[in-house]
């Protein structure tokens, strides 16, 4: 399972001759530099890339594990008019595949004028239904009786929530953040089409119309958004979302 990273690793420092040299060198006889040297100028965006790919990674689970969490919560220990049909429907959303919903959120996006920042990346990944799935499970365990002693004591829902219920489930909190950490880092195709399409296509239809022309298509009618500024990548960061200069 290391040899391939292994390899990869080896393969970085042989000049471009040798790495598919036969027989196989497994330690470079004449290491080089040149690739690392080369990067700045093939990618020049790598940085960037990389902040944003961390940050996404890293805060994205975050969030979802803190909504999932309240959304199991009220599943488990709250009643209310509904309750087992809305969790049976959360629970059926795991059925459809994610690519069937790309169309949908990518025009949902627009009407947001989220497309092409990081925002239309992070947002559909803070509420995972498989995340609300988890902590259900994990906190319909948890005895009614320490919630209503904490109850007596003056605490409130949020409070249970804070200093009962996820001190109790946090292996299932940690679980939930390290799923949510390998997905989100793993995102690759929703990504693409949010950020690197649709800077494409924003490209292609401010080359072929005036700033607030109105198109009309399967869409609706839409008015084509000017933008004064301009930007080297379509998801420049700044802390904690991107906005870039350009308006949303």
């Amino acid at each position: 399972m290391c040899f391939p990273f292994f390899w990869m690793l080896v393969s970085s420092f042989k000049p471009p001759e040798r790495i598919f040299s036969y027989p196989p060198e497994f330690i470079p006889t004449d290491p080089t530099l040149e690739h690392y040297a080369d990067l700045p100028a093939l990618i020049p965006s790598l940085g960037w890339n990389a902040v944003n790919s961390i940050a996404l990674a890293v805060l994205t689970p975050l969030f979802g594990v803190f909504f999932s969490s309240l959304a199991g919560f009220a599943f488990a220990k709250f009643n209310f008019r509904g309750k087992h049909v809305l969790f049976a429907v959360v629970v059926l959303t795991q059925l459809i595949p994610p690519a069937a919903g790309f169309i949908p959120l990518f025009i949902e996006m627009i009407n947001l004028r989220l497309i092409d920042t990081l925002w239309a990346v992070f947002l559909p990944g803070i509420v995972p239904a498989f995340g609300i799935f988890l902590f259900r499970q994990a906190i319909y365990s948890v005895p009614d009786e320490l919630l209503d002693a904490g109850r007596i004591d003056g605490a409130g829902s949020f409070m249970l929530y804070r200093s009962v219920v996820i001190p109790l489930v946090m292996p299932m909190v940690l679980t939930q953040y390290i799923l949510g950490f390998i997905g989100s880092w793993n995102n690759f195709l929703w990504p693409l089409i949010a950020l690197a399409i649709a800077a494409e296509l924003y490209a292609a239809g401010r080359a072929r119309l005036a700033p607030g022309t109105a198109v009309s298509g399967h869409l609706g009618a839409q008015s084509w958004p000017a933008r004064s500024c301009s930007r080297s990548h379509p998801s420049s960061f700044s802390w904690p979302f991107p906005n870039t200069s350009c308006p949303i």
